[in-house]
């Protein structure tokens, strides 16, 4: 169905057979490129027509290449460490507090799988930017900013913490950036 709402008109897909068909098109009349290139530009804040492509080509190679029995080998017991690290400060610190079961298990994931993956340097403070894109990100989408004021800010600020985060890691490649995205 379609709607238009201030004035821009917004179309909504809504059978499971019109999405897949959609994302499966092999002939590109329906254009996924618009997706490819939009979603990196609206969550990422990256303005670049080849962002689509760099995470094709170069991100999603990584995350499989990453996620191989090997690897996985080696992130568990830093995993579990990190894990039992955190529940037992918390725990031995938060006594008598109450604290809501979700959002011990997202934080408790959030610091241990970055910590174990990226190591102590990692900028554990972005987390409430994290989940504030995390829920709200899809206000990023509709480009309606009065909507999206508290998101593109946490995207900002997480964008600027992982940004001061990698800066060591360019450094040590001469200052290049993976394709467009910095």
């Amino acid at each position: 169905f379609r709607v238009t709402i201030v004035g821009r008109s917004f179309l909504f897909m809504t059978e499971p057979e019109a999405i897949d068909v959609f994302f499966r098109d092999k002939n590109n009349s329906l254009s996924t490129g618009f997706f490819h290139n939009l979603l990196p530009h609206s969550i990422g804040g990256v303005r670049s027509p080849e962002s689509g492509h760099v995470i094709e080509s170069t991100l999603i190679p990584l995350i499989i290449k990453g996620n191989t029995v090997a690897q996985l080998l080696n992130f568990t017991p830093k995993f579990n460490v990190e894990l039992y690290g955190y529940m037992k400060h918390t725990f031995s610190t938060s006594a008598g507090e109450t604290m809501s079961l979700q959002y011990f298990t997202h934080h408790a994931l959030f610091r241990s799988v970055n910590l174990a993956l990226f190591g102590p340097s990692f900028p554990i403070e972005t987390y409430h930017d994290f989940m504030t894109i995390d829920l709200a990100g899809h206000s990023l989408l509709n480009q309606i900013p009065m909507f999206s004021t508290r998101v593109r800010t946490a995207r900002n600020t997480m964008r600027s913490s992982l940004k001061e985060f990698m800066a060591p890691w360019r450094e040590d490649e001469g200052g290049n950036d993976i394709g467009t995205v910095s």
